[in-house]
């Protein structure tokens, strides 16, 4: 929901595919910030810290 952040976090052991459906935020990797939208599709490795925020006025 608006406001809401998934905190900091990693995947050990496997990469990570996600794949934005809904609405728009942030994502951070390690120190990277990138603007996310519906129908992005982002890949992760498993060493790299995550984290996302819903930064909009809209559920993602």
């Amino acid at each position: 929901m608006p406001g809401q952040e998934l905190p900091p976090h990693k995947h050990p052991g496997m990469n990570l595919f996600i794949h934005v459906l809904n609405g728009s935020g942030l994502f951070i990797t390690d120190d990277t910030e990138t603007e996310i939208n519906e129908n992005d599709i982002l890949d992760i490795e498993e060493d790299e810290m995550l984290s996302v925020q819903n930064n909009s006025q809209h559920p993602l």
